[in-house]
This record gives C-alpha cells, sequence and structure tokens, in this order.
C-alpha cells in the first residue's frame, strides 16, 4: 500500500503521461491493510500512463505461507465494502450503503482462497470458527504453510499448532491478523494485538 502512495506522492502529471503503463496487467498488493483510498488515487493519477483499475490484484499472504494465501482469479475491479466502524470495532460487520455517514470503514477483498490453502476465521477465546460476516482471527492451514519457525519451539507451538475447536484435530497456522469473510471473499481488518 504505502509504494502506491509514495509513487502518486512523488511524482509529478509530467512524469506519469511520460510512462506506458497500459500492458501492466496484475500489480499486486497485498498490505495490511490495503487502503481502498490508496488504490484509487494511483488508478486514477496513472490513468494518464495508461494503468487500469482492473489490473490492481489485492490479495493476502504472509511469509509463513509461503506468501500468497488468497486473491482473485484474474483481473477484476477491485472489491470494496463499507462497513460500520463502531460495529467493527466490536468484532462485527454492518454494511453501510451511505458513502456520506462518518462512522464508515472502507475494506478491501482480498479474493478467496486458493492454490490448496484453506481460511478460517476463528474466535481467539473459544477457538470456534465465527459466523460469515463476523470478525476473528485469520487462521491458514495448507500445502505452503511452513512447519513453524527455526529455532523456537515456543512460539511454533502457539502459531502453528493450533486446532479449530469442534473440528477435526488439523493443525493450523493462527496468523494474528483479524478478518471475515463476506460471499466467499476475504477481507483483512487489522491485526489481532492491535
Amino acid at each position: 500500500n504505502f509504494a502506491y502512495q509514495l509513487c502518486v506522492s512523488k511524482t509529478t502529471p509530467e512524469e506519469r503521461r511520460e510512462l506506458d503503463l497500459s500492458k501492466w496487467r496484475l500489480a499486486f498488493c497485498g498490505a495490511e491493510p490495503i487502503r481502498p483510498d490508496t488504490l484509487r488515487r494511483f488508478a486514477e493519477a496513472f490513468a494518464c500512463a495508461g494503468f487500469r483499475e482492473e489490473a490492481f490484484y489485492p490479495c493476502y499472504g504472509l511469509a509463513e505461507a509461503t506468501l500468497l494465501v488468497s486473491g482473485s482469479d484474474g483481473p477484476r475491479r477491485p472489491l470494496v465494502k463499507r462497513v460500520d466502524r463502531g460495529a467493527l470495532s466490536e468484532h462485527r460487520v454492518v454494511e453501510v450503503q451511505d458513502d456520506q455517514e462518518q462512522n464508515v470503514q472502507a475494506l478491501m477483498g482480498c479474493g478467496t482462497a486458493w492454490l490448496g490453502q484453506e481460511v478460517a476465521i476463528v474466535d481467539t477465546d473459544t477457538h470456534q470458527r465465527v459466523p460469515e460476516s463476523q470478525v476473528g482471527e485469520i487462521w491458514v492451514r495448507g500445502p505452503s504453510v511452513a512447519k513453524g519457525y527455526w529455532n523456537r519451539p515456543e512460539d511454533t507451538r502457539l502459531d502453528f499448532l493450533a486446532t479449530i475447536a469442534g473440528e477435526e484435530p488439523k493443525t493450523v497456522l493462527r496468523t494474528g491478523d483479524l478478518g471475515f469473510v463476506s460471499g466467499g471473499e476475504l477481507f483483512v481488518t487489522g491485526r489481532e494485538k492491535e
């Protein structure tokens, strides 16, 4: 996110017009959080260079999962959901239709889990899955998730060996990130430690 913001703030319209971004098919952004306003400003600023908003590829990943966990299946217009900020602070997702309300938080969709990855949204206290459109910690299981941290057995036990209550005891990576799933799309809302 910061790199797109920096490109807008550190370039002039004249410099942008000298570029040819018309062939840029995928512009990855996997920050937490991805700020919809930053991507909008970048798309507007670099439209003169041929950049298309559909090239943005908001995704979610982390080093412990060999980077990519979720994304879309190709270029598309970024999916933004506007939710009530107060409800979000209570781990509830309440969509807001009126953009003029002051208590609105815009969240960027990060696609769906793919390449064999599984995403679960889990209550940090009960370790049970939460209902769709409720905020919880993002837990990940899949073939690219690491086995643990090098020479850090206690951190490995806490983060890599979690299990979801009431389900088959398969180990899951606790990411420390908060989010929710709506219509299969992952939305990252922040960090569990914040």
